[in-house]
């Protein structure tokens, strides 16, 4: 795509942009009153941390699968939409998914360190606006207790801990329990430790991913879809940069239904 005239110019292109994936359906089923997120499972469990890029195999179809395996061109998200088929879909939001490990146990309540540090970051690399969290597997046990990651953040510091999460009673495998940061940091470098602070009575597996947002698709109520292009705020400028060779997919947080996204990709 060449310089544009004129903004006119600029929403012509926007619907000749090339479409690089269709409607994909998404994990579903993670209760009613699940606070958690849910995305396509990956087709093996890592047991280190592996990173993502647009080649990441998923057990169903997912958005890295519809990208050139070779990007040369700057790509922007134009346009998304998410949709559900019940009235229980709360939102969800297109990240880059930049690497997961697995194999830790919900019943270990020193420090774990299996598959950490986290894989170096191939995107993102400063670490800011990159965010921690916890990918169920298989499921842990229903005890409710609380967890804490060790990181290293945005400037390199060594040694900050996240606020405790509550985890257990709304994590059934599936979900992804997105950490928050200890105040005043901004992103994550890495990951070097978790701690469950009680056992949830059932060891399951779980493990750490590092993701960096791209945009979020809340809903515009319930039962409504959510439709996001130029006139809904991805103006000129204001178009979500996808960097090359992105594991970029979407995130849904819903109660008893399943997700589908739709999103249009236009090149630099």
């Amino acid at each position: 795509m060449g310089a544009l005239a004129d903004y006119a110019a600029y929403k012509t292109a926007l619907t000749t942009a090339p479409v690089m994936a269709n409607l994909i359906d998404q994990q579903a089923g993670l209760g009613g009153t699940s606070v958690a997120w849910g995305s396509a499972t990956l087709n093996v469990t890592p047991t280190t941390s592996v990173a993502h890029n647009n080649t990441t195999a998923f057990t169903t179809r997912q958005f890295p699968d519809y990208l050139p395996t070779t990007l040369t061109k700057q790509l922007w998200l134009a346009s998304c939409e998410i949709t559900g088929n019940a009235n229980t879909l709360y939102g969800g939001m297109m990240v880059d998914l930049l690497n997961t490990s697995g194999g830790m146990s919900a019943i270990v309540t020193t420090e774990q360190t299996t598959g950490l540090p986290t894989a170096a970051l191939a995107r993102h690399t400063s670490g800011v606006g990159v965010c921690i969290a916890l990918r169920i597997f298989t499921a842990i046990g229903a005890t409710a207790t609380t967890v804490t990651c060790r990181y290293t953040n945005q400037d390199g510091t060594a040694g900050r801990v996240t606020k405790p999460r509550a985890f257990g009673s709304s994590a059934s495998a599936g979900s992804i329990l997105v950490m928050s940061l200890a105040d005043g940091d901004t992103g994550v470098r890495s990951v070097e430790g978790v701690t469950v602070a009680a056992t949830t009575g059932t060891a399951g597996n779980f493990g750490v991913t590092l993701f960096k947002p791209i945009f979020m698709m809340p809903m515009h109520g319930i039962g409504q879809n959510g439709l996001y292009g130029y006139a809904e705020g991805l103006q000129a400028g204001k178009m979500a940069e996808v960097l090359p060779n992105a594991c970029f997919m979407s995130l849904t947080r819903y109660g008893s239904t399943g997700a589908r996204a739709l999103f249009r990709l236009a090149e630099a």
